[in-house]
């Protein structure tokens, strides 16, 4: 829940500032979209765990395949971070980074995020501390920097290529081609899971296969949830499941907005 208003508030401060920039853009030239300015220290993991402090001063930020790289103005060495992929509904031409501080009160008051938006409605999202503690627990898919693993946080109804209705359990999954289904691969390498696919196109340009764990966007893709598996040819596995178990007629036949974004994103990073 925490984490969820936190990208709530993320997502209003940036379109205020994307807002302003418009009004601003005819009375001055307008800084770079992907440079942030920091105030005052924060703490933020890196890319091996460790946790980083970024003194006062302009960033730059870039995406990286598992996080953000954020470079000093000042020609110091870069700093990659860990980071998070999160959809958002920003129609974007171009990247736009923000800094965003926590609320002055209440248990927000001690985080500051950077994220980097993307044209095509993913954000790539680090969190960061003032204290240097990190106030909550890191998650599982947070963790994760091997592109073909995902983490499934919560029970969702897949279709198995016998028709089947299938629950894969809570946890982190390596995801693997298996002619034309995807194969959950858990930790232990045992007891994998096949899931029924739908095969798709997508542009190209991955140089390894890339795994996405995707919730539905809001409205009429809130029940959905798809897992999708982009492989180096130009081809995807699509998998898509419901929280609720519903199936409705042509399921298989729904190409989301989700999952069509995400697509486009990872194959620009």
């Amino acid at each position: 829940m925490r984490s969820t208003s936190l990208f709530t508030t993320l997502c209003r401060v940036i379109t205020a500032s994307l807002l302003l920039t418009g009004t601003m853009a005819q009375a001055t030239e307008p800084p770079s979209l992907t440079t942030i300015t920091l105030e005052k220290p924060v703490y933020f993991p890196t890319s091996d765990g460790e946790n980083i402090q970024i003194q006062p001063g302009s960033y730059q930020l870039e995406p990286r395949a598992d996080g953000l790289m954020v470079n000093p103005a000042d020609g110091q060495p870069p700093i990659p971070l860990q980071g998070t992929l999160r959809p958002h509904d920003q129609d974007l031409p171009e990247p736009v980074a923000a800094s965003v501080p926590g609320l002055p009160a209440g248990e927000l008051s001690d985080t500051h995020i950077l994220a980097l938006l993307l044209p095509g409605g993913m954000t790539i999202e680090t969190d960061g501390t003032y204290r240097g503690i990190r106030s909550r627990a890191v998650t599982p898919q947070e963790m994760i920097t091997d592109p073909m693993k995902i983490y499934l946080d919560k029970p969702v109804h897949f279709q198995a290529p016998d028709g089947s209705d299938i629950v894969p359990p809570i946890g982190t999954y390596t995801v693997e081609a298996a002619d034309q289904w995807i194969r959950l691969v858990p930790g232990e390498r045992h007891d994998a899971i096949l899931l029924e696919t739908t095969k798709r196109t997508h542009e190209g340009g991955l140089d390894i296969p890339v795994a996405l764990s995707l919730p539905g966007a809001a409205g009429e893709e809130v029940d959905l949830h798809y897992v999708v598996l982009l492989l180096p040819d130009g081809n995807s596995l699509q998998a898509l499941g419901t929280y609720s178990g519903l199936r409705p007629r042509g399921l298989f036949d729904f190409v989301g907005k989700a999952a069509q974004n995400a697509g486009r994103e990872v194959n620009k990073f």
